[in-house]
């Protein structure tokens, strides 16, 4: 339990420092949200994909895979640019 105490009060400083610098966050998610929605756009256009335990996916289920990460790494892009503009 005092070492969940210690890593919180640890993260503490570094919640300050993205409160202090939103670019720092914005461009994190800007990166991040470019690269899971390229992997989304990637498997929608190759018609494959992997799953989070690294097994091939075909058929059916990669088109709903790759929609669901490209409208999750547009949102992430999306917010990336909210906290870069509004701060």
């Amino acid at each position: 339990m005092h070492l969940l105490l210690l890593l919180a009060d640890a993260k503490d400083d570094f919640n300050r420092y993205l409160d202090e610098h939103p670019m720092v966050l914005g461009a994190a998610a800007l990166v991040l949200g470019l690269l899971v929605a390229g992997w989304g756009t990637i498997s929608l256009i190759t018609g494959k994909t992997r799953d989070n335990y690294g097994r091939k996916m075909e058929g059916a289920w990669v088109p709903v895979v790759a929609l669901f990460r490209i409208f999750f790494g547009c949102a992430a892009v999306v917010f990336g640019i909210y906290k870069m503009i509004v701060g």
